[in-house]
């Protein structure tokens, strides 16, 4: 869940918006795109790389988990909203009524 405390923010949001300033001023969204999976995995790699800079079953799955987390939670707040306009508007399929 991405909702951490504000003095938990405080740190990290200034040098997050400048890494997405940065990644914004590539003009071609398809390469925008290789270079912010770049981005988003050299970060958590980096980050949940072990204090030993030894992978094993649990760390990988812990860095995993975060990259799942943080797609269900977009998925969950814009995905879904986009996908029941599109029900309300064009019906829903049979096998889901």
């Amino acid at each position: 869940m991405p909702y951490i405390k504000p003095v938990s923010r405080q740190f990290l949001d200034d040098p997050i918006k400048e890494c997405v300033e940065e990644l914004r001023e590539y003009a071609m969204f398809d390469e925008r795109v290789g270079v912010c999976n770049y981005v988003v995995t050299r970060i958590v790699a980096g980050a949940m790389l072990p204090d030993s800079k030894h992978w094993n079953y649990h760390s990988i799955s812990r860095a995993l988990s975060v990259l799942h987390d943080a797609e269900t939670e977009m998925r969950r707040r814009l995905m879904d909203v986009r996908e029941d306009v599109a029900i309300s508007t064009n019906g829903d399929i049979p096998e889901y009524e």
